[in-house]
């Protein structure tokens, strides 16, 4: 309070809290005038603790009334506890101007140096005050100050109110899709953790099979997390939990990196989050036309922000531009730098700030740039806090970007920092935010461009406050649609219904279930191996399931089976088989998997009946929790003469700490450096099959054929199986030599379905043999590229001759992009 003395024409400054009927009187009378500074009353954890919520509410309601007086009184200038921390010189401002002040720069200066934030003050990040508050003190802050919250935006909807719903756990997933590469993804998931934080909800980083980032050795299933979120489409789901994708990337991206395998990669995963992007939306829409069990996405993710939220400013009155510039690290795509030109030219303005790393793959990619400042962590703040002191932000999409109708992060980080933003004629931006922005016409020369951008600078600097307008007003629109703990607080608010949902598109009604047969195939007597087994069966969802574990080469596998689980309260059957009942002609050791299938079925068939359903798993094979219930979906709405198939996906961990992950399709595998698949069918009962038998007393590796000849196989277009080389051994030359004979056997019995030679490798239209390929890649890159220091090639040429060709073959069969086959294959790059 500031009281005035009218003979001595002085004045008194008095410090006042409670409403106090004096200050009124002489607020009234204009003898005083007063300077109220208010703030989130939720500030109020950072520094004291209750005893009850009952103590809570008598505070809440004694600052509503406080509150409530001070707003309602004349001559009373209100200010925001948080612009003394944001910006001082403002406040010096606003205050001079209502006590009628003239203040000169210096001055103003000198007074805002004086002021010293706090600790709490540091702690007033959004959602800082939330840690450790039980929700009924949440929910008593709503009730007595969710309006006023609402009315003074500090909060511009009720996600912050959220509670966990029941039944849920409170935790999810997000994949850190490139290892220890720092990408775009690296700070949306540093950003994600952070909105999970404001919503009292825990973010886990895992890698692509689902794995702790700090801790390998910690594998998350469903009964860790709500889900998981994938950030990035070449990244197939490789861990059994519910997965969503991020519709983040544009359609021509799917195009250059191979569509119809990064397609397929979508599908892998069980729900998609959109982005608003009508593009990305339209594709999956054409993908999931004509499948029954998937539906267009209920929930958005942007790739945007949560925290921290600052006050609009123009701060330094620097244009603000950040980006990777990975397209410089590679000959092949520097035709394709963005936004080169207006760069260069805007290089020498004093104008210009560019952010992002020095060194990408070994390559200086800011090398030249005069305006180029500095590399900032991929924390999910720094980026947020240096765009605020510059105060301008370049928003520049690619063509790409633009043509799909899909925003990047770089609008969003704009709009959190509270700067005005130059952005290209990007029609997200001109539907969502309008004349919030300003706009320059990238369709123009590189010359126009530069040209707009300056006059649009001059413009800021003439008229400050309009430009300040404008930035509050996008900040609003963001805070209202865009931020990443919105996306977060509707995923959870509709999570168990939706999902409910699609679970429902692939159930099998319970009176209609078969009876599924499983048999676990323990063909040694290593006990991982025996958990692993039990793992996949422990997990299903679907009902009517009987486990049958089948102990081969193990005398005590009996008894080690039935404690192994009784040990996790499973109901089991056991067969012990020995391999010489296989078949009386064979001697021991030499036995065929298609002779032990058989007597698998021999020896139980007093259990098969008509009508039932039965399927083999192998103990290199992790399959997903709705792995059954997919098939037997799939099954129970496929014709007689049919099977049931999935997808698979299959994961190698090589030297180089980086995943290569191939998706397989749901037909048959002839592919030698891939373990041979046993759980990916679902079959139906027939006693009696001549065709079976007459397989199965020939067949080797390939056994699992025998009971599909003939059949049409019904996919479920679902990749629910993981098979991970590093869990298992397997001698790919002797495999390939048992598949020929295979498949030779196989042909006899189904010639239509087994025309051709499957050694050759189809890549893009050449046909060409594997062996030959290989070579060719591997040659191209030892002979003709220099590898930098920490490169990917560089990397690659430590590796011995047999694991470069170990990942060259995984790389190949994954049906690599074209312009990275280009790259690896075609004479005119070297």
């Amino acid at each position: 309070m500031v009281e005035q003395t009218t003979a001595q024409h002085t004045s008194q400054i008095t410090e006042a809290g409670a409403p106090d009927g004096r200050w009124e009187a002489q607020l009234q009378t204009g003898t005083a005038c007063a300077i109220y500074v208010c703030r989130d009353v939720r500030s109020a954890f950072l520094y004291q603790t209750f005893a009850s919520t009952q103590e809570l509410e008598a505070l809440l309601e004694t600052a509503m009334a406080a509150d409530a007086f001070w707003r309602r009184q004349p001559n009373t200038c209100i200010i925001r506890h948080e612009w003394l921390a944001a910006d001082p010189k403002k406040v010096v401002r606003e205050i001079a101007r209502h006590l009628n002040v003239a203040v000169t720069d210096e001055a103003v200066q000198e007074l805002a140096a004086t002021y010293k934030s706090t600790d709490t003050e540091a702690k007033t990040q959004p959602g800082a005050w939330r840690t450790g508050v039980p929700q009924e003190y949440i929910a008593a802050i709503d009730r007595i100050c969710g309006d006023w919250l609402l009315a003074n935006e500090y909060e511009v909807d009720r996600a912050w109110t959220f509670a966990v719903p029941q039944g849920m756990l409170g935790r999810f997933g997000i994949v850190r899709p490139f290892g220890q590469i720092q990408a775009a993804e690296t700070e949306c998931i540093s950003r994600t953790h952070a909105a999970a934080k404001l919503l009292g909800l825990e973010c886990i980083t895992i890698d692509l099979q689902g794995r702790s980032v700090d801790d390998p050795t910690i594998e998350y299933t469903r009964k860790d997390l709500d889900f998981a979120i994938n950030l990035h489409f070449s990244c197939p789901k490789a861990y059994d939990l519910f997965s969503y994708i991020a519709l983040w990337n544009p359609v021509q991206w799917f195009v250059d990196w191979g569509y119809e395998k990064m397609g397929r990669n979508v599908l892998t995963h069980d729900d998609y989050l959109s982005c608003n992007s009508p593009g990305a939306d339209f594709m999956l829409d054409r993908m999931i036309l004509d499948d029954p069990t998937r539906v267009p996405p209920q929930f958005t993710f942007y790739s945007s922000v949560a925290a921290p939220i600052l006050p609009p400013t123009l701060g330094k009155k620097k244009l603000f531009y950040v980006g990777i510039n990975w397209e410089a690290a590679f000959s092949f795509f520097k035709h394709r730098l963005r936004n080169k030109e207006v760069l260069d030219m805007m290089d020498s303005s004093g104008r210009l700030c560019i952010y992002g790393p020095r060194l990408f793959q070994g390559v200086q990619v800011w090398k030249g740039y005069e305006s180029y400042v500095d590399e900032l962590p991929f924390d999910g703040s720094s980026l947020i806090h240096t765009l605020h002191d510059c105060g301008i932000a370049l928003v520049f999409s690619s063509d790409a970007h633009r043509e799909c109708g899909l925003m990047s992060n770089r609008l969003f980080e704009a709009a959190a920092a509270g700067v005005i933003s130059i952005c290209d004629l990007h029609p997200f931006a001109i539907q969502y935010f309008g004349d919030s922005l300003l706009y320059v016409d990238q369709r123009k020369s590189p010359g126009e461009i530069v040209s707009q951008i300056k006059a649009h600078l001059e413009w800021i600097d003439n008229n400050p406050e309009l430009a300040l307008e404008k930035a509050r007003k996008a900040q609003l629109i963001f805070r209202r649609q865009f931020r990443v703990d919105l996306s977060l607080y509707q995923i959870y608010q509709g999570f168990t219904e939706r999902k409910a949902r699609l679970e429902a598109l692939t159930a099998v009604p319970d009176h209609e279930k078969a009876r599924v047969h499983m048999y676990l195939l323990w063909l040694d007597t290593d006990e991982q191996s025996l958990q692993r087994l039990l793992n996949n069966a422990q997990a299903q969802t679907y009902s009517n399931l009987r486990i049958v574990v089948v102990a081969v080469r193990n005398p005590q596998g009996q008894k080690q089976i039935e404690a192994a689980a009784a040990a996790r309260g499973m109901q089991v059957t056991v067969l012990d088989l020995e391999l010489s009942q296989c078949s009386p002609w064979i001697r021991e050791n030499t036995a065929k998997m298609g002779l032990v299938l058989r007597r698998i079925t021999e020896r139980d068939a007093g259990e098969l009946q008509p009508g039932d359903n039965f399927m083999f798993v192998a103990s290199y094979e992790k399959i997903f929790s709705d792995h059954v219930s997919t098939l037997a979906h799939t099954l129970h709405n496929a014709p007689p003469q049919s099977y049931a198939i999935s997808r698979i996906t299959v994961a190698l961990e090589d030297s180089l700490d980086k995943h290569i992950v191939i998706q397989g399709d749901a037909g048959v595998t002839h592919d030698a450096s891939i373990p041979v698949p046993y759980g990916n069918r679902l079959l139906r009962w027939e006693a009696g099959n001549r065709r079976w038998d007459l397989a199965l007393v020939a067949l080797g590796d390939m056994a699992p054929w025998a009971y599909t000849l003939k059949l049409k196989p019904a996919s479920t277009k679902r990749n629910t199986i993981l098979i991970n080389l590093e869990t298992m051994a397997h001698n790919e030359d002797l495999l390939r030599r048992n598949m020929m004979r295979d498949i030779s056997i196989l042909r006899e019995l189904a010639p239509e379905e087994y025309p051709h030679d499957p050694h050759g490798v189809q890549i893009h239209g050449l046909k060409v043999s594997l062996e030959e390929s290989i070579q060719q890649i591997h040659n191209t890159i030892l002979d003709n590229q220099k590898p930098n220091a920490g490169s990917l090639l560089g990397d690659f040429a430590k590796l011995d001759r047999r694991q470069r060709r170990r990942v060259l073959k995984e790389t190949l069969l994954s049906a690599i992009p074209p312009f990275f086959a280009k790259m690896f294959m075609s004479r005119s790059d070297r």
